[in-house]
């Protein structure tokens, strides 16, 4: 027979081993099936609470999804929510969602865009379009990641895509190489945000190359505006550049550059049709320059 300290052991045991698999099946609840899913709408922004996030994405091949706070609220991306993806399985662990019907449009001209903070840089993220009732899809597009531990912005060019296809479906894959079989380890951990798909905007031009005095941000002009307007900024030295617009309530509404720029003076417009009425904040971050000035929407 066993001891009463023995079964209290037991007990215990027992005990916090159900209450860690009830809080790791809550905590990695995802659909049993593909056509649980609910679809979502472009684009795909996590801070958004209306949204039944447990069924929002279907892992595949060891991958594990879900939304959680954002660990690092820094750079390009203050977002409060964002997608953790792990890879705890074959390299091509990845996970897919659905989309609304007609979400998806492509021109000559579209892009699709991620914002990605990787334990890593030097490897490749794929994306790719696919239909949820056939086995039509884009074939493998990637996009490399160049920094490690911030947040930065992949694009991929849609151009070349079938515009008459109604993609509907989006699968996204990290390292995908062989022998890249994730561990479920902080290497193989990545959070992504604010996925898109929008027209690309030839949206910055230099306006003087002559090496300016110092960094600044201008006024925009005309101010107030409706629907776009120009944003002139300088830079004395190569500088890898941010510039950001927000609303009233700090939230990120658009990313209108980030990426390195020589030096000069630049100008690059700001098309805001697809917002309300208004007052924002445009914001300039490089090298360890930051300003930020207000503007006016007005329709």
């Amino acid at each position: 027979m066993k001891s009463v300290s023995t079964k209290l052991a037991l007990t215990a045991f027992l005990f916090v081993f159900s209450f860690t698999m009830l809080l790791s099946s809550t905590a990695w609840a995802q659909p049993e099936d593909p056509d649980d899913l609910v679809d979502l709408t472009l684009p795909i922004q996590l801070d958004d609470d209306n949204i039944d996030w447990e069924n929002a994405f279907f892992p595949f091949e060891g991958a594990a999804v879900q939304r959680v706070e954002n660990p690092d609220k820094s750079g390009i991306n203050e977002s409060d929510y964002v997608i953790e993806y792990i890879k705890d399985g074959e390299f091509w662990a990845g996970f897919f969602m659905h989309l609304e019907e007609g979400e998806i449009e492509i021109t000559d001209e579209s892009v699709a865009t991620m914002k990605v903070w990787s334990p890593k840089a030097d490897i490749e993220a794929l994306l790719k379009l696919e239909l949820q009732d056939f086995d039509v899809d884009t074939g493998d597009m990637f996009a490399e990641i160049t920094e490690a531990e911030e947040w930065i912005e992949l694009k991929w060019d849609l151009s070349e895509v079938d515009q008459d296809t109604p993609w509907d479906m989006i699968t996204v894959i990290m390292e995908l190489e062989e022998g890249a079989g994730g561990d479920g380890g902080p290497d193989y951990t990545w959070y992504i945000d604010d996925i898109n798909i929008d027209e690309e905007v030839a949206n910055s031009s230099i306006v003087d190359s002559e090496v300016p005095e110092g960094y600044n941000l201008r006024q925009n002009y005309p101010n107030p505006f409706n629907p776009t307007t120009q944003i002139e900024f300088s830079i004395p030295e190569q500088s890898h550049v941010t510039l950001s617009v927000y609303n009233i309530l700090g939230q990120q509404v658009e990313m209108l550059v980030n990426e390195t720029y020589s030096q000069g003076s630049y100008t690059v417009e700001f098309d805001a049709s697809d917002l309300p009425s208004g007052n924002y904040i445009y914001r300039l971050e490089a090298g360890d320059f930051v300003q930020s000035q207000q503007m006016m929407l007005v329709k």
